[in-house]
């Protein structure tokens, strides 16, 4: 009698809290929220601009693996192939960056958004003949948005250019 009473208020309880209490339906949701989360690497690419290469469009490429919930180190790479008062054209860059994310990376809350800021730290220089490439410090800041658990859009503003571009979740 007791293991009855036991199992109908179990029932109860369940069906007032909504609970499936299908094992498969647990398994899926434990995969859904993985799916939710922003991987720990992200290789992103785009078109970029700025006042500094006088509107010029060129491409960027970036990885960011995030070594904690809140901080992440990465690697940046820009190469403008059209003349700009900085060069006679082929002006590229290269930097590591770290960046802070507002928002946590976690399990239990899953968001689509992203918000960071960062630094930069890097060289510019002028085709691939340029003996004295000039070091550089930089400042950013970001938006992501997870279309799935692959793709992911962004933009990101900074001292130096602004970027739009799709990122690639990297498991």
């Amino acid at each position: 009698m007791k293991f009855f009473n036991l199992s109908l208020l179990t029932a109860v309880l369940c069906t007032l809290l909504n609970v499936n209490t299908n094992a498969q339906t647990v398994i899926k949701s434990r995969y859904i929220l993985k799916d939710n989360m922003f991987a720990k690497s992200i290789l992103s690419g785009g078109i970029s601009t700025g006042s500094e290469y006088d509107g010029q469009f060129g491409l960027q490429g970036m990885y960011d693996y995030r070594v904690s919930e809140r901080f992440s180190l990465g690697a940046q790479g820009n190469l403008y192939a059209q003349e700009s008062d900085l060069s006679e054209g082929n002006f590229w860059t290269l930097n590591l960056r770290s960046n802070y994310h507002f928002l946590k990376q976690h399990k239990i809350n899953p968001n689509h958004w992203d918000w960071y800021i960062g630094v930069d730290l890097g060289v510019d220089a002028n085709g691939l003949t340029d003996i004295d490439p000039e070091a550089f410090v930089g400042a950013h800041m970001g938006l992501r948005y997870k279309i799935n658990h692959r793709w992911i859009a962004f933009i990101e503003a900074g001292s130096r250019n602004t970027c739009v571009g799709l990122a690639l979740n990297l498991r």
